[in-house]
């Protein structure tokens, strides 16, 4: 099928410059009526084509992604793939003051750049250890997503004073860290898998599309441990590098709840608990070796390793190779670690840690 194709202002102008003579006998002079009409056509004309253009854009779901979230959503939402919402974080922050001072459920909290936090529970000051508590907070409705996650340390403050209560401590430890909107581009991701594999009712594939709909999953697998019982395995990437991506046992048993709520009746499902399998990749004879060149091999592994690794999978070493090969600017290198095809156990999933030249 030929591909429709755009033309440029200078190629409209010379196309009704042409119908000018043909049909009007008119040959247009600048400063002429002629001239400015055609002029004028041409504007309109290449406004036109950019029209057309753009709906043949939206006329497809991949190329719809990258042009137009909300008609994106809408082709997806043909299939039943809607968007995962933002995610608040959760995490635990210390209130420190006068002991039996009371902090009320709902006690508001503002960070430096305005996110805003409230507490979850209620504490007492000096119940469990002298001087301070530790209550869980979460951010606010419409201070939701990745922008209010906090570490370890990170001051927050009372909106409004409390009596015998300092006005400002730091986190403890993070809960759940927040999610963005899902965005049109990683949804894509979900459609071409939904448009590939049709719905079995509980068949093959259907629990990794499930299990994909759950916020801050970003892979899944799955895997039939017997008769009636399915498990799957899921990670995190967006929560950090190297292990940060295995989820918690909380995000396990959301993964596992809402899996289930899915599958038939006569399917139990599990959540398998991954380990991290870290690997250093090890290289000699690097040609160039220069920092850009082991900064795109570290890129292209990290990646190889994102696309490649499954639990129970094997990673061949002859991919390996074309990975580091397919590195902008590398020319030659030898491979030394890994050294052979190997296998992940089925609760083990490799993960890129660090390159090693020599």
């Amino acid at each position: 099928m030929p591909q429709f194709s755009v033309p440029t202002q200078a190629d409209v102008i010379k196309r009704i410059e042409s119908d000018f003579r043909t049909e009007a006998g008119v040959n247009p002079l600048r400063r002429s009526l002629e001239y400015g009409l055609l002029k004028a056509l041409a504007g309109q004309s290449k406004g036109l084509y950019g029209f057309l253009q753009n709906i043949l854009k939206l006329a497809f779901p991949d190329t719809a992604a990258a042009t137009s979230s909300a008609y994106f959503w809408r082709w997806a939402a043909v299939l039943g793939v809607d968007p995962k919402a933002a995610t608040p974080w959760t995490g635990v922050y210390r209130f420190t003051g006068v002991d039996t001072t009371v902090v009320a459920l709902g006690t508001e909290l503002v960070r430096s750049d305005g996110w805003r936090y409230i507490t979850t529970e209620a504490g007492t000051i000096g119940s469990v250890v002298t001087g301070y508590v530790d209550v869980d907070v979460e951010a606010q409705e419409d201070y939701e997503g990745v922008t209010g996650n906090n570490t370890n340390g990170s001051p927050l403050a009372l909106s409004s004073p409390i009596t015998d209560v300092d006005s400002e401590v730091t986190v403890q430890s993070t809960t759940n860290a927040g999610e963005d909107e899902e965005t049109a581009e990683e949804g894509l991701v979900r459609l071409l898998l939904r448009y590939r594999t049709p719905r079995r009712g509980g068949g093959e594939g259907d629990y990794v599309i499930w299990a994909l709909e759950v916020s801050g999953a970003t892979r899944a697998w799955e895997n039939s441990t017997g008769p009636g019982n399915v498990a799957v395995a899921f990670v995190r990437d967006n929560d950090g590098a190297g292990s940060a991506i295995l989820p918690d046992s909380t995000e396990r048993e959301e993964m596992r709840a809402y899996v289930q709520g899915k599958a038939p009746l006569s399917v139990v499902v599990s959540v398998t608990t991954l380990t991290a399998n870290p690997i250093t990749v090890t290289i000699t004879d690097l040609e160039p070796d220069t920092s850009d060149v082991r900064d795109a091999i570290e890129a292209e592994l990290a990646d190889f390793f994102l696309r490649e690794a499954e639990p129970g999978g094997t990673i061949k070493i002859s991919r390996l190779r074309e990975a580091i090969s397919s590195a902008a600017g590398e020319s030659s290198h030898t491979l030394t670690s890994p050294s052979a095809d190997y296998t992940d156990a089925a609760d083990e999933l490799s993960i890129f840690d660090s390159l090693v030249v020599t």
